[in-house]
């Protein structure tokens, strides 16, 4: 056998190890003990303050909207006009 499956099967042992499994089964439980506990930190903003956000983003995105199809339409007709010329 090469040198080089020789290594392979001696990573795939070492990576089968039950103290290497246990111990990163309890990092994760730090990362989720520590994530609860930096979420719990957070200043979230309070009601009013979401729904006036919320509606302020719905009405940038209307007048967007009204504008992005006002230049289609626009453009459309630049286009059936010019189209009609050149007939």
């Amino acid at each position: 056998m090469s040198k080089v499956k020789e290594k392979v099967k001696e990573k795939n042992k070492n990576n089968s190890n039950p103290v290497a499994l246990v111990r990163s089964g309890s990092r994760f439980k730090n990362f989720l003990k520590d994530t609860q506990n930096e979420t719990k930190k957070v200043t979230w903003p309070d009601k009013k303050s979401v729904i006036n956000a919320t509606v302020l983003i719905l009405i940038i995105v209307a007048v967007l909207t009204t504008f992005i199809m006002c230049i289609d339409l626009l453009l459309t007709k630049t286009v059936i006009t010019l189209r009609m010329i050149n007939l």
